[in-house]
């Protein structure tokens, strides 16, 4: 048996173990598969942390041959290499220094490890400072490219397009959360508003819902039985057959 088709009947295997513990009364088997549940979640947190490893090792191998080489980006790889390792550094200084490791578990070691003082300072730092930044920074010129996007896309020929300006126009007017245009956009603006998202499109919401559910499931299913085409368990067309 190849490889491919091992993964693909391990993948079956679970999927066939978490749908019989959903569906079955504990009178017809569900007891039996609810008492392995901790060897079960036992076994995922062992391959999580596998997968865990394997990215680190990607990491290194992606941008570390970058660095080597001197690739197109190789400057930004080396920031991402230094601040990977300087975060992983320093958050097992701590749980080293302060916490018996032997008696903990990793998650159990990590929450009851005081952090130091440069921990707290490197935190602030890169997350408060640099990290927020950089997504504050990266959203607001997403604003202005939704913004030009939109003004492009809506071009008023039509009746229906025209409807459609109107309540996106009516739907940002009524969430700006500018105070300084409180007393010169009427009330009843953020009502019109709130009508437009919960009244009149909640028909397209539910829909959207809906058919976002069946996919989700249709792509389940496809992975459970290993069906999708060029994936890891393909093999020859995929699939277990």
């Amino acid at each position: 048996m190849s490889k491919r088709r091992i993964i693909a009947v391990v993948t079956l295997l679970g999927g066939v173990y978490y749908f019989l513990k959903f569906f079955l009364p504990p009178d017809y088997g569900g007891r039996a598969l609810e008492s392995q549940w901790a060897n079960v979640s036992r076994f995922w947190r062992v391959m999580g942390s596998v997968m865990i490893g394997l990215g680190v090792i990607n990491i290194f191998r992606v941008y570390g041959r970058k660095v080597v080489k001197k690739a197109r980006e190789w400057p930004e790889s080396i920031a991402l290499l230094l601040a990977f390792m300087g975060t992983i550094a320093v958050g097992l200084v701590d749980v080293l220094k302060t916490v018996d490791v032997s008696t903990f578990t990793g998650v159990q070691a990590a929450q009851a490890a005081e952090p130091s003082a440069f921990t707290s300072i490197y935190w602030d730092v890169m997350f408060n400072g640099v990290l927020m930044s950089f997504g504050a920074a990266i959203f607001s010129l997403l604003g202005f490219y939704i913004t030009q996007a939109a003004f492009r896309a809506f071009r008023v020929r039509s009746f229906e397009a025209a409807l459609i300006m109107a309540s996106a126009v009516f739907i940002m007017l009524g969430a700006l959360p500018m105070p300084v245009l409180s007393d010169v956009l009427p009330e009843w603006l953020g009502g019109i508003r709130t009508w437009l998202l919960t009244g009149v499109n909640v028909g397209v919401q539910r829909a959207v819902l809906v058919g976002s559910l069946a996919a989700g499931l249709i792509m389940a299913v496809r992975m459970w039985f290993s069906l999708d085409r060029g994936g890891a368990m393909a093999d020859g067309g995929g699939g277990l057959r």
